[in-house]
């Protein structure tokens, strides 16, 4: 999957959550997100650095949930 996801209203726990569920089991998932919001886009960041998150992978959010 390699579609950015544009979003300007993301819930970022969602989001999180949708990161953790398709993590395979060797690697975190990096969930690449184009917010209008910046400082939700910080948020995200943070979040993602706190998973340790060590694989990049773009999904595509409507494709997951």
């Amino acid at each position: 999957m390699s579609n950015d996801v544009v979003c300007s209203t993301c819930d970022i726990v969602s989001l999180y959550n949708v990161i953790v569920r398709h993590r395979t089991p060797d690697e975190m998932a990096l969930l690449v997100v184009t917010l209008t919001d910046s400082r939700m886009q910080r948020s995200i960041v943070v979040m993602l650095l706190l998973c340790h998150v060590t694989t990049r992978t773009s999904y595509d959010i409507a494709a997951l949930t």
